[in-house]
């Protein structure tokens, strides 16, 4: 019996089928830093630096003064190296070379099938593992810092924003969650201040279903929302929608808010015990508290994506497979060589706020 690979699990359809895996569709990283591909691990970011110096007026025949400083500066970041894998085993490949695989109207075509979709989704639960550590990456790095350690790799990278991290993002003098909140009259506040410094009008506001429901039952934004319903008249509800922000959207709006998104997306991790029982820990990417205000017509950045031996030396996501003999097995992975490209001045045009 031949122990030939089935040829979904071969580079390069395997790299093709993890590529093309959809990326879930709560994930925002592809909004505000989409990928792109870099020629080698180490890139080099130009920065137009925030500064305009105003020409001197000079006697006609005077020499040109020099500028003070560079206008452009820029620096370097190197890729992260993002891959795991899964492991099938002989029986559960062995379908795929029983007598009659090819035939529509057998078992074992039937059979083949079955166990070929099974195998998919685990090639797409690798594939959205690569999204799910970029989606992380995006929201530490909007939230003023990246660090990691799981004991092999271990770094930090501070992303030094006037409005982002635990120094200095907002807080609201009168909690969200408690009586008498005034987050119109907040968020007021730090638009302006924002949009000052930013030169940015318009904003996304992503925030978790928890503060959504702070919203909706907030006075400030029920008044906000009947004034937007051009009904200021009419009696206010108790609370607006708490479950989707359409209402709460509207009322945003009078702020240059142009649109509220309740973030939802978790991931998962596993802590095993003793006994290697396993138990399971949803977690947000952002905290359960925080608001984030994000330009609602321009990028933050992009996810710079090396070039992968597994992938013909691009860019991009990939996947390999790799076999073992005695006994025989099969890893399949999937990877991307990238790292968030979050430039200096675009860092004061994200504010994040701990409101609960």
């Amino acid at each position: 019996m031949p122990t030939t690979i089935p040829a979904f699990l071969r580079n390069p359809q395997l790299t093709g089928y993890v590529r093309t895996t959809d990326v879930p569709k709560n994930y925002l990283f592809e909004r505000w830093c989409p990928s792109e591909g870099v020629e080698a691990d180490e890139f080099e970011g130009l920065v137009v630096l925030d500064q305009v110096q105003m020409a001197p007026f000079v006697a006609v025949d005077a020499e040109s003064p020099k500028i003070n400083g560079d206008l452009i500066s820029s620096y370097k970041w190197q890729v992260a190296f993002m891959r795991h894998k899964a492991r099938f085993k002989e029986s559960d490949l062995r379908v795929f070379w029983e007598p009659g695989v090819d035939d529509p109207n057998t078992l074992a075509f039937a059979s083949s099938r079955a166990r070929e979709t099974k195998i998919r989704r685990a090639i797409d639960a690798l594939s959205m593992g690569v999204d799910a550590r970029k989606e992380w990456v995006f929201w530490n790095a909007m939230a003023g810092s990246v660090a990691y350690d799981d004991e092999n790799i271990q770094y930090e990278i501070n992303f030094d924003g006037a409005y982002i991290g635990s120094s200095n993002r907002k807080t609201p003098d009168t909690l969200w969650s408690a009586a008498s909140p005034t987050p119109i009259t907040d968020l007021s506040d730090w638009i302006e201040e924002i949009s000052d410094e930013s030169g940015i009008d318009e904003w996304i506001m992503v925030t978790t279903p928890k503060v959504l429901g702070l919203l909706s039952r907030s006075e400030q934004v029920r008044q906000m929302w009947s004034v937007f319903r051009s009904n200021p008249a009419a009696a206010e509800p108790d609370s607006l929608n708490p479950v989707t922000p359409v209402q709460v959207s509207g009322a945003m709006q009078q702020l240059g808010i142009m649109e509220v998104i309740k973030y939802t997306a978790k991931y998962t991790s596993l802590t095993y015990a003793v006994n290697k029982t396993a138990t399971r820990t949803k977690t947000r990417f952002i905290n359960d508290n925080d608001i984030f205000l994000l330009p609602a017509n321009q990028q933050l950045g992009r996810f710079a994506s090396a070039p992968a031996m597994a992938n013909n030396w691009m860019s991009g996501k990939f996947g390999w497979n790799k076999q073992e003999t005695d006994p025989w097995v099969l890893e399949v992975g999937a990877g991307e060589y990238a790292w968030i490209d979050f430039p200096p001045p675009m860092h004061n045009s994200v504010l994040q706020a701990r409101v609960a």
